[in-house]
């Protein structure tokens, strides 16, 4: 009896997911959302919660896309051991209908950069005026390493 009650336990607990009691395993939460001029396309500055940790991070879409359900197409960071008040901060400023600079912490762990998306070229820098790095790199922080 025992033995079936294990099995039976096991094969329900099996069956069960984060999907199957309503949340799914990652959810985007739009912060910001900037069009680019010409409006063709925008950039979408969101937060990804994995239940296990929240990253920042950027898409490059369509003006009329809505907000990307995946992981983010330019740029993901996480807190990293600098970040003021452990979460990171990012911004978005087109400088042309193809030329998009993304700010943001310095010191925050940076796990996706690309240097063009499409179109799109993207510069990076640090917010407070730290200059740009080449474009799809991020400024190189020497602070505390």
């Amino acid at each position: 009896m025992r033995r079936a009650t294990t099995s039976a336990v096991l094969a329900l607990l099996a069956g069960c997911s984060t999907t199957s009691v309503g949340r799914p395993p990652c959810a985007n939460h739009v912060l910001r959302e900037s069009v680019a001029p010409g409006g063709n396309a925008k950039a979408v500055i969101f937060e990804r919660d994995c239940m296990i940790a929240a990253t920042i991070q950027v898409s490059l879409v369509p003006a009329d896309a809505r907000p990307p359900r995946e992981s983010g197409n330019v740029f993901t960071i996480g807190a990293g051991k600098h970040s003021f008040q452990g979460r990171p901060v990012v911004s978005v400023a087109w400088s042309g209908p193809d030329r998009l600079t993304i700010s943001y912490t310095r010191g925050a762990a940076v796990m996706k950069s690309e240097g063009r998306v499409g179109p799109v070229e993207v510069d990076y820098a640090f917010l407070g005026g730290a200059a740009d790095a080449p474009p799809g790199q991020p400024p190189q922080d020497h602070r505390g390493r």
